[in-house]
């Protein structure tokens, strides 16, 4: 049976709906070591070198030296949509949330099938590595920078489907 994670924060209802966990998952709400990925919170977070906000905006520095990107993706999406449901077999993928708040699901790699939601504001960064698969809920407007190192992804995405958006009741969708 499928299993809802939490609804947003923000109190607001979704007008589309909530996501819903592909069948087979069971969700956890702490990292475990089956989960193949590294986050970083805003204030602690080596890959954002700079950030400053004023009355024109906010202003972010992204440093990945280390990472050496074949291919950088900025990825803007509305409230309640799903990104994602994939895999990349050689890639290693730096996603950073620059604006609004969204939920990283991740599938662990052990028989249990865990998946982890971890919800990600402005300046907090995940390092996905290779054979993870993951998927995004935007829970409001987001503005997100994916970073890959070890392979171009537009070559390696398997999709691996981990949730859908389901519809609040009455409104006749899966």
């Amino acid at each position: 049976m499928s299993r809802r994670p939490s609804k947003p924060s923000s109190g607001s209802v979704s007008t589309v709906g909530e996501p819903v966990i592909a069948d087979g998952r069971t969700l956890i709400s702490e990292q475990s070591s089956c989960v193949r990925a590294t986050f970083h919170r805003p204030g602690e977070n080596p890959y954002v070198a700079v950030a400053a906000a004023d009355d024109r905006g906010t202003l972010y520095g992204l440093d990945y030296a280390s990472e050496r990107p074949q291919l950088v993706e900025v990825i803007h999406s509305g409230p309640d949509a799903v990104r994602g449901n994939h895999v990349h077999r050689r890639c290693t993928e730096t996603f950073t949330v620059l604006s609004g708040e969204i939920s990283m699901f991740l599938l662990c790699v052990c028989p249990g099938r865990h998946l982890l939601e971890e919800r990600m504001v402005a300046g907090t960064t995940v390092r996905i590595f290779p054979g993870t698969p993951h998927a995004i809920f935007s829970r409001t407007d987001s503005e997100c920078v994916a970073a890959f190192g070890d392979g171009d992804p537009r070559h390696d995405r398997d999709r691996v489907v981990i949730l859908h958006l389901g519809s609040r009741p009455g409104t006749g969708g899966s």
